[in-house]
């Protein structure tokens, strides 16, 4: 199936091929293309996740993204804009990879404690901010792999390319989120009636305005130009991946 096609026009049964099948579909449309267009990507979709959780966080009085993230979202778009090597930043890469893992695992044996306290802090970070920090830190490990150096992770020694698969997982996330902001009633068993939930969702204008989103952000990954990088930074520099109405509700859910 093809990325660019016209969601809403879809039928059901094609919507859910389309979603199933989201990751397959987005590497084979940048199949050709080379590591800047596939960071710029990620960045483009990346950037305007983070302004809603930003917006949802101020609007409930909580701590807002951790500098760790600000940090890894600012030096990916220095690197793809020519001011910054991976090298330069692998320590910072590994850290907050580690930082990553040992949440996701549970402890923070695993990361720098003086790292941890100042790249992430004591607030109690969401979910939604833990995607994008693992999220960013891939992309770092993957540059970093890339360019050959340092990597601690065993499992990332080997990436010969940017990948594209924190789309993927962030377009998961807000589908289950977007059931509940379009006030669809969840449904968790599998068949006719999970089937039934999923349909209504994907008809959902809220969810099809995400969709189509994502597709514009890759269509302009796909077609800018090196010299555009820095005007696409700055026009992407408040946009959102949801309307401002469902940000706060988002951060809560």
């Amino acid at each position: 199936m093809e990325l660019f096609r016209d969601f809403s026009t879809l039928s059901p049964g094609e919507r859910h091929s389309w979603c199933a099948g989201f990751y397959g579909i987005v590497q084979s449309a940048f199949r050709e293309q080379d590591d800047n267009r596939r960071l710029l990507g990620n960045l483009l979709v990346l950037e305007r996740y983070l302004h809603t959780l930003e917006q949802g966080l101020g609007e409930r009085k909580k701590a807002g993204p951790s500098p760790g993230l600000r940090q890894a979202v600012e030096l990916l778009w220095s690197c793809l804009e020519g001011h910054t090597s991976p090298l330069d930043f692998q320590d910072f890469a590994n850290d907050l990879d580690a930082c990553v893992f040992a949440h996701n695992v549970g402890g923070q044996e695993a990361a720098s404690q003086e790292f941890w306290d100042r790249q992430i802090g004591e607030a109690q970070r969401t979910a939604y901010e833990w995607l994008a920090l693992e999220w960013a830190a891939s992309l770092l490990m993957e540059l970093v792999s890339i360019a050959g150096g340092r990597v601690d992770d065993p499992d990332k020694e080997a990436i010969s390319q940017v990948d594209l698969y924190g789309i993927c997982d962030m377009l998961d996330i807000l589908e289950d989120a977007c059931t509940e902001l379009a006030g669809i009633s969840v449904c968790t068993e599998q068949g006719s009636r999970y089937k039934e939930m999923a349909d209504q969702v994907y008809a959902a204008p809220l969810f099809q305005q995400l969709v189509a989103g994502i597709q514009d952000d890759l269509k302009t990954a796909i077609a800018a130009l090196p010299e555009e990088y820095a005007a696409l930074r700055e026009a992407y520099s408040s946009r959102t991946i949801l309307p401002a109405q469902y940000a706060a509700a988002l951060v809560e859910y």
